[in-house]
């Protein structure tokens, strides 16, 4: 996982904040555009894409991330890198294909992320593993 810093501009009328622009760091052709709630206290993955990159935005509420690449996975839960994002934070998170990845709810009510994808959904190209079990590479 890494971040993209995200230009916002602020004003006595309201804030703006830019996701997908011209100079953007997203250099991958994006093919897919949705929104994914998690609820409080609940957890999404862990999930596997062999294809697809995502970057995420938090546009509500506040999410926990938890990742895992296959160079860091003999470290076991060492190796797990975990980041806490809200949605008044001005950043994207990316996060490669071929990585592990969960995440979970942390506001009092649902958390919404934007994600942008640089594949079409196909469950074909997805493994997914309980989030209370360590995930495996094969």
């Amino acid at each position: 996982m890494s971040f993209i810093e995200l230009p916002y501009f602020n004003s006595k009328d309201g804030s703006i904040t830019k996701i997908f622009f011209r100079d953007s760091l997203i250099k991958e052709k994006i093919e897919e555009i949705y929104i994914n709630g998690v609820n409080y206290g609940k957890t999404k993955g862990w999930i596997y894409h062999k294809k697809a990159n995502l970057y995420l935005h938090v546009v509500s509420g506040d999410v926990e991330f938890s990742s895992i690449k296959k160079d860091c996975y003999s470290k076991g839960n060492d190796g797990i890198n975990h980041i806490k994002i809200g949605y008044k934070d001005k950043k994207m998170l990316y996060i490669k294909k071929n990585t592990w990845f969960k995440f979970k709810g942390i506001s009092k009510y649902s958390s919404k992320i934007l994600v942008l994808s640089d594949q079409i959904h196909d469950p074909s190209e997805i493994i997914k593993s309980p989030p209370n079990l360590f995930p495996k590479f094969d």
